[in-house]
């Protein structure tokens, strides 16, 4: 299995940082030193490629420029190895870049800057919402062909505009349920999952195959991976608090529902997941503006354990490993708990491939012999 990481432009410090004091301390250290927060990201790219990872993504979020980042860190890269490392967004999501031709110029631009290192990641972002789709005027389609008809016309815009000896970029599509996955198979290299139990990768590769099937794809061929946010810290609370800090804006999504109603994207994966009450009392605390110390009081252990890991050095390797059984790709997602540079540093240093983590890591793609059950007491439901 392969092993790369992704770097938030935060570093995993959640946009609900708790303290006024600290918010305003980072908000004036951003001021003072505006190049200081890209330097560290340019360090923590040279480290990633000295200690072995295989690509170094963005999430790609509403303010930073993700594919202005992926340059800066493949441009980091080359002082460590001969044409740089693999860079990518993971992902860009459709609603930031409802324009597929623009998405595609820059895209292509940022791979031609690279030497063809770049890869794509997209998704659907928060466009299962109505107030979204009617935002930018598509609400006369499904979720489903609305990111289908996306894709293709990004595709056709990066075929037709790639420079001559390049190939056009990879695309990985964001993935939670049955009908993405398929689509990831019909159209794109692969897919990468978030908040999936290990037995779900199993599920998860059918379904990747079913699609890749409808367009006549070889579905070996088709990448799977999983982005995993990891927090390693020797005092075990504090690693947990980041963790939870960090996973936080998943369990409350962009809005606060109305009771009762369905859950979707990573809400709905959450609650698959068997957190449903938990949801409801996030979002009664969000109706009453609670602390977001009081939000982070009321994460459990059990869900923390299901969607990452924070702790020490040690039990990093087995616990990313069990998250990503059967999966083609593990993405470390470096969450920072004290001094970031240093912190984010521990989590590259305690997860970088090598015999440490091959003892605990399975072999590239799904373990021999694994059945591809037709469904799992957890299976996702929806897109």
């Amino acid at each position: 299995m392969r092993v790369s990481a992704a770097f938030d432009s935060n570093l995993g410090f959640s946009w609900c940082e708790p303290g006024l004091a600290l918010r305003a301390a980072r908000a004036i250290h951003r001021r003072v030193r505006p190049q200081s927060e890209l330097e560290e990201h340019r360090r923590l790219t040279r480290q990633a490629v000295e200690w072995g990872y295989h690509t170094v993504y963005t999430p790609d979020w509403r303010g930073p420029d993700a594919l202005g980042l992926c340059g800066e860190r493949w441009q980091a890269s080359c002082g460590v190895t001969g044409g740089g490392i693999n860079v990518g967004t993971l992902v860009s999501p459709i609603p930031k870049y409802p324009n597929p031709a623009e998405l595609a110029q820059r895209a292509l631009a940022v791979s031609q800057s690279t030497g063809g290192r770049f890869i794509l990641g997209v998704g659907a972002g928060d466009l299962y919402r109505p107030a979204v789709r009617e935002k930018l005027g598509w609400t006369h389609a499904s979720l489903a062909d609305l990111v289908r008809d996306y894709l293709r016309r990004l595709l056709g815009e990066l075929d037709a505009g790639i420079a001559p000896g390049l190939k056009r970029p990879r695309i990985i599509l964001g993935a939670l349920g049955p009908e993405m996955l398929r689509i990831a198979g019909e159209l794109t290299d692969g897919a990468v999952i978030s908040f999936s139990t290990s037995g779900q990768a199993d599920w998860a590769r059918s379904r990747l195959s079913e699609g890749a099937e409808r367009t006549g794809r070889d579905p070996a061929a088709l990448t799977l991976m999983q982005s995993v946010p990891v927090c390693i810290s020797d005092h075990h609370d504090l690693a947990r608090r980041r963790l939870a800090l960090a996973v936080l804006p998943y369990l409350q999504g962009p809005d606060l529902p109305e009771k009762g109603a369905a859950r979707v994207g990573y809400r709905g994966q959450i609650e698959r997941l068997g957190f449903g009450d938990l949801l409801d009392e996030i979002d009664d605390l969000t109706r009453s503006s609670a602390a977001t110390e009081t939000f982070l009081d009321r994460i459990p252990d059990s869900l923390l354990d299901q969607l990452g890991y924070a702790g020490s050095p040690k039990g990093a390797p087995a616990a990313l490993a069990k998250l990503c059984e059967g999966l083609d790709e593990a993405v470390v997602r470096v969450t920072a708990a004290q001094e970031r540079f240093q912190s984010a540093s521990m989590v590259l240093k305690s997860l970088r491939p090598g015999p440490q983590c091959d003892r605990v890591f399975p072999a590239h793609g799904p373990p021999q012999g694994s059945s591809l059950r037709p469904a799992l007491a957890q299976t996702p439901t929806t897109h």
